[in-house]
């Protein structure tokens, strides 16, 4: 008779254990949008606590007359403790445009990161977060 029931346990407890950390993780990812432009193969890379969420090569599938690329990205990032801090890093040709971080707090319901256009600021990146529960 034990041996059901060792069988039962041995299966049905790894399936809970499997179901809760599913769970545990859903309850705290969120998405994020990075939009903007960016010059023809800029790295932008998003960390969180040493961790690379996304790397986004800028390609020309849409690219103007001055070589300027859009582009737009979705991923998921962690916000276990309530607050959750992205480091952001942009390299154009082995320099550094942009290296910051953001810290989204739990009122962030679908936070993004529009990056400005590059021409006006050669050597430097200027960006900006919003929420877009306030876009109509």
């Amino acid at each position: 008779m034990k041996t059901p029931s060792l069988k039962r346990f041995l299966i049905g407890v790894p399936l809970i254990l499997a179901m809760a950390v599913y769970l545990f993780i859903y309850l705290f990812k969120k998405k994020i949008v990075i939009i903007g432009f960016g010059y023809k193969n800029d790295l932008i890379e998003v960390r969180q606590s040493k961790i690379t969420l996304q790397t986004v090569t800028i390609n020309d599938n849409s690219i103007d007359s001055n070589g300027v690329c859009s582009f737009y990205e979705t991923f998921g990032y962690y916000t276990f403790s309530g607050n959750a801090t992205l480091n952001i890093e942009i390299d154009s040709a082995n320099h550094k445009l942009l290296d910051t971080v953001l810290v989204l707090t739990k009122k962030n319901e679908r936070p993004f990161i529009s990056f400005e256009k590059p021409t006006e600021t050669k050597f430097k990146r200027h960006f900006f977060v919003g929420d877009k529960r306030y876009l109509y």
